[in-house]
């Protein structure tokens, strides 16, 4: 659901509703708080959305049973707004990729409880640096992050140490 300023609109609480595939829709903004209601649902994908530039913080907001994100092939996507993913203590997997995102999302307020938390952000080819504190506030032990389009590939980051003590050489972040 559309209105007239492209913002999406979800419907609010639908029973038996786990799944919410959104694909190919004239949207240009996820406001704060679009999926509000949608309690039951596990997985979340956005994609093929060629108008798509921006997701605003709280879009993804007390989602308590939310399992899985996915933000795909969003090339317009320029901005996620920190704060965008806020409290979803069971998600899994947030995978981000070929979106036209220029700065590292901000992951820091997710607060999954899951063990093996996965976050992928690749093919986003205008992100060049993975800012210090990126991964601040995240209370699992640790995070699998494939890391795509740099010289030196991380494949997994092990979050056991203080999260504010990690030192990211820029060199190594550019393409």
């Amino acid at each position: 659901n559309c209105v007239p300023d492209g913002a999406l609109r979800c419907p609010g609480p639908t029973a038996g509703l786990t799944r919410l595939s959104l694909a190919y829709l004239p949207v240009k903004v996820i406001p704060s708080q679009a999926f509000r209601g949608l309690n039951e649902v596990i997985k979340i994908e956005i994609s093929q959305i060629d108008s798509l530039e921006r997701i605003e913080a709280n879009a993804f907001d007390n989602l308590l049973n939310l399992s899985e994100i996915l933000i795909q092939n969003t090339k317009n996507l320029r901005y996620i707004e920190p704060g965008a993913f806020v409290n979803l203590p069971r998600l899994k997997y947030l995978s981000i990729c070929n979106t036209g995102i220029r700065k590292f999302p901000d992951v820091t307020k997710i607060f999954s409880s899951e063990s093996n938390f996965i976050l992928e952000i690749c093919d986003n080819l205008h992100i060049t640096t993975i800012p210090g504190n990126a991964f601040q506030g995240m209370n699992n032990e640790s995070v699998t992050l494939p890391w795509q389009n740099c010289d030196e590939a991380i494949k997994e980051l092990t979050l056991k140490e203080k999260r504010e003590n990690m030192d990211w050489n820029d060199s190594e972040m550019k393409r």
